[in-house]
């Protein structure tokens, strides 16, 4: 970047390309094989460095089979694993035409070279880049400093485009060095050149790949450090991307792929290549083909096949050679030749990016008689003049800007202007990808309002522009106009859509001048307010006022704190479950909560069976919820059981709810219930289950009890709760933050045993666009996921363990 000062812009172009690509639908994306032609430059000091031809069939198989995934070694280890559908083949053709095997070979004096691309020039003792349109060059050589390899990302020059390997680590097992003989290093280095960065990021945890599918890690990992966890989670130490030996790595994933096969999108950096001949059937020579080759003592003549070459070429022969461009003429030795039609002269200004830039001239049948561009050797704001000779008749020309900006006035203040016998033509600067002006030459082609051809400055055939009358509007489906063959405005006739029905207010689509299906509007009556969660009304499925229901936030009356008290953690303060007799029990043994765990257990054999509170302070509540689960076990006597509530400190109980075997609950299954109490509550407020009381030691469980609501005081009671479920696979506690989020998203659960966990993100039409699958512990669990690469909108997350699962919503943003 400090040689070239626009590479950071250009690579910042490609990296917005390459965004933009991985948002389309697959199938916008490029399609099927994609073939590179390869050439392996080996440039080398002695015959160990001169590696043989078979060394490099290796060396290009095994590229095939890591690009294809189809190396021997790849398994299972990760889902995201994937065939990028990307092949090499060696160059049959040379950039002459000509035949060749693919590789070359170069002796030099130089001992070895560092990394300053030395050997991608002959003249410091290396081999000049063939095309890098056309081929990937691959230069072997003896690299310093234990340098592998390195490699050129897309937007660099094309001089130096492509890989450098170190011959030591080039090949496969017994002809490259261990522990890189299994030929990743040239896999590794070509991803860089197909714009993949490294695994980690070459950062922290805070720095990503640019790949949604490959976890964060933050630093490379050597050797083979499989299972190692860096940025809570375990990192891909088996990705070609990484640092580690070659028996290690094993895959690209789908992320890498899409990536990759971006730059090959149209007008991506390396679309070129999908059209390259380097790997196709090189062309016999023939005295017409304007190349000298086969025995030719020059350009189509000589030698035993074609005619002798003429003389060299003067300006008072009487023939059209050299180059001439008319009979001893023009070209580089003889004076100009006159013209004889109209003298046309193109002049350009250029922008900062005059390596995207080119224009054309092309005549009334389209055939292209001049051209030029693009300008990537020119100075930045420099000027190019082009004199032409051009025939009476009408011509386009055309200008065209490959990055879609024009040449004015973003990155610089280019212009164009095309003058014919000292008359402006065309003129601009400010355009998109291509701009064309339409222009004729000689008084009798000259354009006019009546010639039946749309030429001068006229915007139609014969009509608009200054100097004609102005174009009638063409009819269209999109005007606002009945016209054409139209039967109504914008529809009917053959043309435009059907006109819909005459709109009525019982036909149940919106149309005329309708607001809603079938309201609003002059004729209509008004229609009903879509409810949602901020018009200030009770509506759809709200509880309250632009609160509760399944869309809407829970309800908050207006100057209360909503707090939540949680009995089965609490030690003391608030409340403390009391057993209340030998009849009622914190149960420690049970299979169905594990040690430690605040489940309450109900007996049945006294007759005074209750589980009570401490008194809470609950005066200036005026709404309390109970939430608790509740799993009955043996209760074949039709036990039932309630709960009750007493405001005077217990002195007196009111029953609240009652549940019944048989009706409400059945033996040996999970319940969850929920109880809502309005109304006045005291500094005594007490609440209490009961269970009625026979001899047969029934029980019941009950767990997971919550007290919440709303209290008009300034205080907010909060505690953290630890719940031992009685199910042994639960998922819980699930917390997902920053919500809304641009970029990474925490998600943080419990897990109730060890086990294997998915988590799936989710669009809103329910297609998963994101999974990541993890091995949950006993007691506290967290990731992260990388949600950057997903556009705006609503998402759902879902962690499913293959017993359990739980779904929460999430935003993005932008």
């Amino acid at each position: 970047m400090e040689n070239d000062p626009k590479l950071e812009h250009k690579m910042e172009r490609i990296e917005k390309a390459t965004r933009a690509y991985m948002q389309k639908n697959e199938g916008a994306r490029v399609d099927g094989i994609i073939t590179i032609p390869v050439v392996f430059h080996v440039v080398y000091n002695n015959a160990a460095e001169n590696i043989p031809d078979a060394q490099i069939m290796t060396q290009l198989a095994i590229l095939n089979e890591d690009f294809r995934r189809l190396n021997a070694d790849a398994d299972n280890t990760w889902s995201q694993a994937d065939d990028a559908e990307i092949e090499f083949c060696l160059a049959s053709v040379d950039p002459q035409g000509a035949a060749t095997s693919g590789i070359t070979r170069t002796s030099t004096s130089q001992t070895s070279f560092g990394t300053n691309d030395q050997v991608k020039f002959s003249s410091s003792g290396g081999k000049d880049a063939w095309p890098a349109a056309d081929y990937l060059n691959i230069w072997v050589c003896d690299i310093t400093g234990g340098i592998l390899g390195y490699a050129q990302f897309p937007g660099g020059p094309a001089a130096t485009d492509g890989v450098v390997n170190d011959y030591l680590y080039t090949g496969g097992p017994g002809q490259a060095t261990a522990p890189f003989d299994l030929g990743r290093t040239l896999t590794h280095e070509v991803g860089h050149y197909l714009n993949l960065r490294h695994i980690w990021g070459d950062g922290g945890c805070g720095v990503d790949d640019f790949v949604a599918d490959t976890p964060l890690s933050d630093a490379s990992n050597g050797g083979c450090n499989e299972g190692h966890v860096s940025c809570g989670t375990v990192d891909m130490v088996q990705n070609y991307m990484d640092y580690s030996d070659d028996a290690c790595m094993n895959l690209f994933t789908n992320g890498q792929k899409v990536r990759m096969r971006a730059i090959f999108d149209t007008g991506g950096f390396r679309e070129s290549l999908l059209s390259s001949t380097a790997c196709g059937t090189p062309a016999d020579p023939t005295c017409t083909d304007g190349i000298q080759n086969g025995q030719e003592t020059g350009v189509d003549c000589g030698g035993p096949d074609c005619p002798d070459c003429p003389p060299d070429p003067t300006c008072d022969d009487g023939i059209q050679n050299g180059d001439e461009t008319g009979v001893d003429c023009g070209g580089s030795e003889c004076p100009t030749c006159p013209c004889a039609g109209t003298d046309v002269n193109v002049s350009i200004t250029l922008d900062n990016y005059p390596e995207e830039t080119s224009w054309s001239i092309t005549d009334g049948n389209g055939v292209t008689v001049a051209q030029g561009g693009t300008y990537g050797n020119q100075a930045d704001g420099s000027t190019v003049s082009i004199d032409l000779c051009l025939e009476d008749g009408c011509y386009d020309f055309i200008i065209n800007d490959a990055y879609g900006d024009g040449i004015c006035c973003t990155y610089g203040n280019g212009s164009y202007s095309v003058t014919a016998g000292g008359n402006s033509v065309a003129s601009g600067g400010s355009f998109g990808s291509s701009e064309t002006t339409n222009f004729c030459l000689g008084g009798g082609n000259g354009p006019t309002c009546d010639d039946g051809i749309q030429n001068g400055q006229e915007t139609g055939v014969d009509c608009g522009g200054p100097d004609c009358p102005d174009c009638p509007v063409e009819p269209t489906c999109t005007d606002g106009i009945q016209n054409g063959q139209e039967t109504g405005v914008d529809c009917g006739g053959p043309d435009c859509p059907d006109c819909p029905v005459e709109p009525t207010c019982d036909d149940g689509i919106q149309n005329g001048q309708e607001t809603g299906v079938d309201c609003g509007g002059p004729d209509c009556p008004d229609c009903p307010v879509e409810p949602t969660c901020t018009d200030g009304i009770q509506n759809g499925q709200e509880t309250g006022v632009d609160c509760g229901g399944p869309d809407c936030a829970p309800c908050n009356p207006t100057g209360c704190t909503t707090v939540n008290i949680d009995f089965n953690d609490f030690e003391g303060g608030f409340g403390i479950w009391n057993d209340g007799g030998s009849d009622c029990s914190l149960n420690n043994g049970s299979t169905f909560a594990s040690s430690g765990s605040r489940s309450i257990r109900l007996r049945d054999n006294t007759n005074s069976s209750t589980t009570t509170t401490d008194n809470l302070n609950l005066a200036g509540y005026t709404e309390v919820v109970i939430d608790f689960s509740y799993y009955a076990r043996s209760m074949e006597n039709g036990e039932d059981f309630w709960l009750q509530a007493s405001t005077d400190g217990g002195s007196s109980y009111a029953t609240l709810v009652s549940w019944s075997r048989g009706s409400d609950f059945s033996n040996n299954s999970r319940e969850y219930e929920t109880v809502t109490i309005t109304g006045t509550f005291t500094s005594t407020t007490k609440f209490r289950f009961r269970c009625d009381a026979s001899s047969n030691s029934d029980f019941i469980y009950l767990d997971d009890i919550n007290i919440s609501g709303c209290v008009n005081t300034a205080r907010e009671i909060t505690e953290e709760t630890t719940l031992n479920e009685l199910a042994s696979d639960k998922i819980s506690k699930v917390k997902i933050f920053p919500n809304p989020t641009y970029n990474l998203l925490n998600v943080n659960y419990r897990s109730n045993s060890d086990s294997q966990v998915q988590i799936n993100v989710l669009d809103m039409s329910g297609r998963k666009v994101m999974t990541q699958n993890t091995k949950a512990v006993k007691g506290s669990n967290s990731e992260k996921l990388q949600v950057g690469e997903l556009n705006a909108g609503i998402y759902y997350i879902h962690l499913n363990n293959g017993v359990d699962q739980i779904i929460k919503k999430f935003v993005v943003i932008k």
